[in-house]
């Protein structure tokens, strides 16, 4: 969840059409606070609003299942490193060739 494209007004994410002036105000403050202890506080405040105020809740997503040859060193099932695009990932994989050769591939 992002407090920024999921529930500020005018955000692509904001598929609800939230529209909160008390939310928005908190999380411009929270934005610029360097206060821990405010910072938290206005996290816990916005997402009471955020409960009393959502018109509705997403449910979780569904599993996924990601699967690697043995051989396929450096990867822990990741499915991209940044929003849209993989491309570091295939940058940090790599292929054990005495491992693969050993078990017969």
């Amino acid at each position: 969840m992002s407090l920024h494209s999921d529930f500020m007004t005018g955000a692509y994410q904001n598929f609800q059409m939230f529209d909160n002036a008390e939310y928005n105000e908190m999380l411009a403050e929270h934005d610029v606070t360097v206060d821990d202890d405010r910072r938290n506080q206005l996290l816990s405040d916005m997402n009471d609003l955020l409960l009393r105020e959502m018109a509705y809740s997403c449910t979780p997503g569904y599993y996924h299942f990601r699967y690697a040859w043995p051989w396929v060193m450096n990867y822990e099932g990741e499915g991209t490193t940044r929003y849209f695009t993989s491309i570091e990932l295939l940058e940090i994989i790599w292929i054990d060739q005495d491992m693969k050769k050993e078990m017969g591939y």
